[in-house]
């Protein structure tokens, strides 16, 4: 346990919501030179309990959600990370500040007693504080070099590219990418060099633990990579150096999400019309409001489409209908709806 919260420790950051690329020491050879876009292709509806997308899709097909669950070792979170670990994690009071789709860490110890340290993650953070409003998702790619070759220029390689880092009088140096988002530009993490997802290497035992691309606590061999390469290696400065092994966590969906299209007041009726994948979705029922109403089914070009019809008591006035499914698309999304016009 102690040996999967350094590993944590090692590889989160402070967040700062960064420009293309940013470096320090600032170099001309410090940068990414070969990239990896498109390697994530969709991003699920915005969960209406956290303001968090449902999900991020990969070009191999893989959908991989948060991982909010403080008593789950494979969620990766550490102690304080939740300000309650005894209570259900909840938004805004009892929320972590960052969060991971994927999140995939390892190091090379180098001669001297240097270190190299690789962190490729899809992250969901908040620009200011945890708050309605303040959500932003980004890929990352980060290495950082200490006590290595002074004055070196060092190339590293790894699952999602290669990247050459300029190391100064003292042998340090370090990369840091991320795409940089905007508050609630969730399709922002689509334009970053990661993916598609690494997974546990079903080759290597033991098998990762059902319905999770690996388990944090341990390291592992990985799968996944775009060129082919599932290493981390350092080259240049003399040096000549490689691993195979990663700390990976990520939680594969189970959630298709719920994307509303709009609530329509009419006579003694709410109309809802939205999209889901989901087959067997209801409109929640609020006391003295409306009725808990199963949906209507169609499926027309752009994917599937869903309406209910509720009765509503008079008299009207601006109400909300949360929307949420069985366990097959576990989440929901909640819209105003007002007599005077749709939402």
């Amino acid at each position: 346990m102690a040996g999967r919260y350094m590993q944590r420790k090692i590889a989160l950051a402070a967040i700062g919501l960064l420009a293309l690329t940013t470096v320090a020491p600032a170099q001309a050879s410090t940068e990414v030179t070969v990239k990896n876009p498109g390697g994530i292709v969709s991003v699920g509806p915005v969960n209406a309990d956290f303001g968090f997308p449902s999900w991020y899709q990969d070009r191999a097909g893989t959908r991989v959600e948060l991982c909010l669950d403080a008593q789950n070792p494979l969620c990766g979170l550490l102690p304080g990370d939740v300000p309650n670990e005894d209570l259900p994690i909840s938004f805004p009071d009892n929320f972590p500040e960052e969060a991971f789709y994927m999140l995939a860490s390892t190091k090379l110890d180098l001669p001297g007693g240097g270190r190299a340290v690789l962190v490729l993650g899809v992250e969901a953070a908040f620009a200011n504080q945890v708050q309605a409003g303040d959500q932003v998702v980004f890929g990352r790619q980060r290495v950082t070099v200490r006590g290595a070759t002074p004055n070196a220029t060092l190339t590293f390689r790894h699952p999602y590219g290669t990247l050459t880092i300029d190391t100064d009088a003292a042998g340090d140096g370090k990369l840091v990418e991320d795409i940089s988002p905007a508050a609630g530009n969730f399709t922002t993490a689509l334009k970053s060099n990661i993916g598609p997802f690494l997974r546990w290497d079903p080759a290597t035992a033991p098998a990762a633990p059902s319905g999770y691309l690996g388990d944090p606590g341990q390291e592992h061999t990985v799968t996944g990579s775009p060129f082919g390469y599932n290493k981390f290696s350092v080259s240049g400065g003399g040096l000549n150096q490689s691993t195979n092994l990663f700390s990976l966590q990520g939680k594969i969906s189970t959630n298709t999400g719920v994307e509303t299209q709009r609530a329509l007041l009419a006579s003694d009726m709410i109309d809802v019309f939205a999209s889901s994948e989901g087959t067997q979705l209801q409109v929640e029922g609020q006391e003295g409001k409306f009725k808990t109403t199963r949906w209507k089914q169609t499926l027309d070009p752009s994917g599937f489409t869903h309406a209910s019809s509720s009765p509503v008591p008079r008299p009207h006035k601006s109400r909300s209908a949360t929307l949420e499914t069985n366990r097959s698309a576990a989440r929901s999304s909640t819209f105003p709806s007002h007599m005077e016009s749709p939402c």
